[in-house]
């Protein structure tokens, strides 16, 4: 007779997606059946975990996936400043550099707020154009051209994207639903992107015209 594997809790909520916290409280409920040790700690049969996830796909779907990915996304900075290395970024003040880092933190919630209520596409769309518009203006007011602005948005939207598949390849809690969020994901930061495009040019237009402007007073 096999003998069946017993997991520590640190491995069985890994293994379900959820912190150590969610699953006390299912094992205290009555959710998931958990061994206690002579010394008093829990331990959690595999293959009961495997059933207890077969059974509960519709659970462990959006919320607990959105709780893990909002957990995290305080890196957010810190790993942002990787991709941000180009010399005329470190020529920025810091005033500048802060609200870039803002903006693209920005635009990473709203990616969160998606993915916890997905029934909110329309309105996180609309919000991440007006993201989008912030972000081409401003780059457009540093002196920054159009490609380099695209680029820099591509860096933030690349980093974005993988963070969101890693996150939901990693759970072995998978969601139908939830990967079928990416290509929603996808189009949110695309019409992020077109409106950057946007406003950079009306802004660089507006700019170009005051210069003329200037030199014709002169």
């Amino acid at each position: 007779m096999k003998t069946q594997r017993l997991l520590s809790i640190h491995k069985a909520s890994q293994i379900l997606g959820v912190s150590e916290a969610t699953l006390r409280i299912w094992t205290d409920e009555g959710q998931v059946k958990a061994f206690v040790t002579p010394g008093g700690h829990r331990r959690y049969s595999e293959s009961e975990l495997k059933q207890f996830i077969n059974s509960r796909q519709k659970v462990l779907g959006f919320r607990e996936l959105a709780q893990k990915v909002a957990s995290t996304s305080s890196v957010y900075r810190e790993i942002s400043q990787q991709y941000l290395k180009p010399g005329w970024y470190h020529h920025l003040s810091d005033e500048s550099r802060e609200h870039l880092l803002h903006l693209g933190q920005g635009l990473f919630n709203l990616i969160v707020d998606f993915i916890k209520n997905p029934s909110r596409c329309d309105e996180v769309i609309q919000a991440a154009r007006l993201k989008g518009e912030e972000f081409g203006s401003t780059l457009a007011q540093l002196g920054l051209p159009l490609t380099d602005s695209v680029e820099v948005f591509m860096y933030n939207r690349g980093y974005t994207l993988d963070f969101m598949t890693k996150i939901m390849t990693d759970s072995i809690v998978q969601n139908k639903k939830v990967f079928e969020s990416l290509p929603s994901v996808t189009h949110i930061m695309d019409e992020a992107l077109l409106c950057l495009v946007s406003a950079h040019q009306k802004a660089s237009t507006t700019s170009s015209g005051d210069k003329k402007q200037i030199r014709r007073s002169k």
